[in-house]
């Protein structure tokens, strides 16, 4: 059935009915009801009659099935209530209109002022400052690396080695060994040589050129001493294999 046959057979079961008691009745909403019956009522097909007045002063009207004739509500003339009741329509509709030209406006002034505060805060074209490129930023980062910190050197004394021996042995082991030489025969006193012990890892004593006096003081501070025979050789061998198995192990 099409809706103006499902309205027409409920309005024929159920005649005197307003727009939303038809709608009940067909099971349809009053938002498909109400323009399909001011249709039916214009082609004469139904008949209306006024039902009440609604809160809002609108008009409910009744309809039932027959020819659609003037009715009696639009030949009388309307009563002051009815006037009051358009007029506040009338109203209403005017205060709407109003609020939303005005909403529109203020909304559209908002804008307008927003837009111009933005531009101002946005940086000019003209004064923009050029960002850096990768390759500028890495011209700049210095390429100079720190110099590795010195590397500390195991102490151990040579005792009496004259300085001819001296200077050879400095020559070979000057970047692997820190090396004091002590040599009573230079002047050297046995304070220095106390003194040197206490602070060394290890002393070694050439036996060819050297006293007991001085091994007897180097004990005293409890160092740890090595006695070599052989001269410069001997002294080098020596002094390799300690690096080798004290210092490197």
């Amino acid at each position: 059935m099409s809706l103006s046959q499902q309205i027409i057979a409920a309005i024929g079961t159920s005649p005197g009915g307003t727009v939303k008691q038809i709608a009940a009745a067909a099971g349809i909403s009053e938002a498909r009801v109400g323009p399909a019956i001011s249709r039916l009522h214009a082609r004469g097909r139904l008949t209306r009659t006024k039902a009440h007045t609604t809160p809002s002063g609108s008009i409910a009207y009744a309809y039932s099935l027959g020819s659609s004739q003037p009715s009696i509500d639009r030949a009388k003339p309307k009563s002051a209530n009815n006037s009051n009741n358009t007029n506040n329509t009338n109203l209403t509709s005017l205060i709407d209109q109003m609020s939303r030209a005005l909403a529109n406006q203020i909304a559209s002034g908002i804008g307008a002022h927003l837009m111009v505060e933005l531009s101002k805060m946005a940086p000019d074209a003209s004064t923009r400052v050029a960002l850096p490129t990768a390759q500028d930023l890495i011209a700049r980062v210095p390429l100079a690396l720190p110099a590795p910190a010195a590397r500390k050197l195991t102490k151990v004394v040579i005792v009496g080695m004259n300085s001819k021996q001296a200077g050879a042995i400095q020559n070979q082991f000057h970047d692997t060994l820190h090396i004091d030489f002590w040599n009573d025969k230079d002047g050297h006193s046995l304070e220095m040589l106390k003194q040197f012990s206490r602070h060394a890892e290890h002393v070694f004593f050439n036996m060819s050129n050297c006293s007991h006096t001085a091994v007897a003081m180097s004990q005293s501070v409890g160092a740890t001493i090595t006695r070599v025979s052989g001269g410069t050789t001997a002294m080098a061998d020596a002094l390799t294999k300690f690096y080798v198995e004290e210092v490197t192990s």
